[in-house]
C-alpha cells in the first residue's frame, strides 16, 4: 500500500536458501504475472486490502510509467517511475 495515495500493488519475490538462510537479493521478482499457485491468495490478499481500506490496485502498466524531472533516492530524473515514487520499503525513513 502506498503512504501517498490509496493504491496497492501486489507482487511476490522467490528467494533461495543456503544453510536456512535467505540470500539475497531475490532470485526472481514477480511484478506482473504470478505463479499460478499464488492466484487464490493474491485474489483473497486483493479483497481484503480493498475492502477493509478502500484502496484501488495499481495496474502495471501505470505503475512503470515515468515521471520527467523527478528525482528520487539514487535515481537520475525522468528515471523514476510512479511505483518508485508511491511505494517505499523504508517507511520510518519518512520525515
Amino acid at each position: 500500500m502506498s503512504l501517498l495515495a490509496p493504491v496497492y500493488f501486489i507482487y511476490c519475490t522467490q528467494h533461495r536458501y543456503r544453510g536456512g538462510r535467505r540470500e539475497s537479493p531475490a532470485d526472481t521478482v514477480f511484478l506482473e504475472e504470478m505463479p499460478v499457485e499464488l492466484g487464490p491468495t493474491v485474489s483473497r490478499l486483493a479483497d481484503l486490502i480493498e475492502s477493509a481500506l478502500g484502496c484501488q490496485s495499481l495496474p502495471p502498466h501505470v505503475a512503470r510509467t515515468l515521471i520527467p524531472d523527478l528525482c528520487l533516492d539514487h535515481i537520475e530524473p525522468g528515471r523514476a517511475s510512479l511505483f518508485k515514487a508511491l511505494f517505499t520499503l523504508e517507511p520510518d525513513v519518512l520525515p
